[in-house]
């Protein structure tokens, strides 16, 4: 058999002034195979014209074919693997061959069918990606699933993380202002996959109705508000891995903390650690990649920051039913490193109808079961698209 090797030394012999009966001598080939090798780089590899004859199990392929169609539509653990073809063949059509046939006919229909994925590669200060992690975490009182509100750029791979008390619209609010801060900067999309809490209504292909404080936020911030389709979490990959690092790494051992204060103090600091690590982006230290996030998202940000009142405290005003609740959340003017002028992070009002004292759980380590007991749920519309344009109107 004729490898790469062989063909190489042939097209190298006659590129050097040897004929192709000379070729045909030396090499011990007949004179059609060495054309054939000169019109060819690399041996052609044998294909067949048409398939392979299948006396035992061709009378049943059809049968075959229609169980994988008929999965195309079932739940996901639920469809037939090659050994329950295999059961239904031999109880139902009487078909008396071996398994192995079955099982790389049915691996070959699945790998023909295989959805195939690209990598992507984003712009430095683009995209933005958005998630919840759980982690448990020993407090005073005992062991509690927590979760985390996670953020991640696409670019850079550089994250942020803040456990929260529940997973409720307020709490992804106060997180993502939490999290612009961290970074000095806001993106020009923010991506999530499809919870309730930021999600109103999800139409057909990637059209969505954001929650309507969810969109007053991305209106003040100016970024996009964008999801992933659903059960499609591969879209955002960078945050699903910032996930796994919180699991096993930044929470592995299970923290002992006091509150949920000590405990995002801890994940800070984890957070602030990875500036000094080394990524493949240019196989460079962290910081020079966020240093280009910085850059680029907060270009086309500062006219419109300096336009607007300075605010020399952000702060998130809380709605406890008919009592407002102040919590500073920023004690000073967040000054992206890129730049000398100030692009201050201005005061965003984060509506809260059902959480209770959410600044001082944050304190305190409480629990959203908690939270509930003190103050009940009130129903409370969502602002229409006027009422957000205004709220953001006057946030500014």
């Amino acid at each position: 058999m004729l490898t790469v090797d062989h063909y190489g030394q042939i097209r190298r012999a006659h590129r050097d002034g040897m004929s192709i009966r000379e070729i045909a001598r030396t090499f011990h080939r007949s004179r059609d195979k060495i054309r054939e090798i000169l019109q060819n780089p690399l041996p052609r590899p044998y294909t067949r014209t048409k398939p392979a004859p299948a006396p035992i199990l061709g009378p049943y392929q059809a049968a075959i074919d229609a169980l994988l169609a008929a999965d195309e539509e079932a739940p996901p653990k639920q469809r037939h693997t090659a050994m329950q073809v295999y059961r239904r063949l031999r109880a139902e059509h009487h078909y008396q061959g071996s398994y192995d046939p079955v099982r790389r006919y049915v691996a070959r229909h699945r790998r023909d069918r295989r959805e195939t994925f690209i990598p992507l590669a984003h712009d430095p200060g683009q995209r933005l990606e958005a998630d919840f992690g759980h982690i448990h975490v020993d407090f005073p009182d005992g062991r509690r699933l927590v979760p985390v509100l996670i953020t991640a750029w696409s670019y850079s791979d550089y994250g942020f993380a803040m456990a929260m008390p529940s997973e409720r619209t307020e709490a992804i609010l106060a997180g993502l202002v939490e999290a612009f801060t961290f970074f000095g900067c806001v993106p020009h999309e923010v991506w999530w996959d499809n919870p309730t809490t930021v999600v109103a209504k999800i139409f057909p292909g990637r059209e969505r109705r954001p929650n309507g404080y969810y969109a007053a936020l991305a209106s003040h911030y100016t970024f996009e508000p964008l999801f992933c389709m659903p059960a499609r979490g591969n879209e955002k990959p960078y945050v699903e891995t910032r996930v796994r690092v919180l699991q096993r790494q930044w929470a592995t051992p299970v923290p002992q903390v006091a509150d949920l204060a000590a405990l995002n103090r801890h994940l800070r600091g984890c957070c602030l650690a990875e500036g000094d690590r080394t990524i493949a982006v240019a196989a460079e230290l962290s910081q020079q990649p966020v240093q280009a996030e910085r850059i680029i998202a907060t270009v086309g940000r500062l006219a419109q920051a300096a336009a607007g009142p300075p605010a020399s405290v952000a702060a998130v005003t809380w709605r406890c039913h008919s009592e407002a609740v102040t919590s500073p959340c920023h004690s000073e003017v967040v000054t992206p490193m890129c730049h000398s002028t100030e692009a201050p992070l201005c005061q965003y009002q984060v509506p809260r109808p059902d959480l209770g004292r959410f600044d001082q759980l944050l304190g305190q380590g409480g629990s959203q079961d908690e939270c509930q007991r003190q103050h009940p749920p009130v129903a409370e519309e969502q602002p229409q698209a006027t009422a957000a344009a205004g709220d953001a109107r006057r946030v500014r």
